[in-house]
C-alpha cells in the first residue's frame, strides 16, 4: 500500500499546485515537479517548502528501475506533505472567496 499512498500523495500537491496556476492565469509545462509547479506561482502564495522528495514518488511509480520500496514512515510523511501544500493551496482560494468546501 505504501507505493500507491506515495504517489497519490505525490498526484494530490500536483493537482493543488495546478489548480493555483490556473487560478492565476499562468501556462505550465507538463511536468512532475512540484518545485517547478510551485516556483511558477507568484511569491504571495503560501507554497514554499521544498518538494523534491514528494516530486521522486511520480517517477517511482511511473517508470521501472531499482527503487526501494517506500516505508510506511515514508507514505506518512509523503501525505503530511500533499496535504501541507494541499491546505496552503485552499487557504488561498478561501481568501479570495473561491472555496466553497464539500457539503
Amino acid at each position: 500500500m505504501q507505493p500507491d499512498g506515495c504517489w497519490h500523495s505525490q498526484q494530490a500537491a500536483e493537482r493543488a499546485l495546478k489548480a493555483a496556476l490556473v487560478l492565476e492565469g499562468i501556462d505550465f509545462p507538463f511536468t512532475h515537479d512540484l518545485n517547478a509547479l510551485r516556483n511558477l506561482l507568484p511569491d504571495s502564495w503560501p507554497v514554499r517548502a521544498d518538494l523534491a522528495e514528494l516530486t521522486g514518488w511520480a517517477v517511482q511509480a511511473r517508470y521501472p528501475g531499482e527503487w526501494p520500496e517506500p516505508s510506511v514512515a515514508d507514505a506518512i510523511r509523503a501525505e503530511s506533505e500533499a496535504r501541507a501544500v494541499h491546505n496552503a493551496v485552499e487557504a488561498e482560494f478561501r481568501c479570495r472567496g473561491l472555496y466553497a468546501g464539500l457539503k
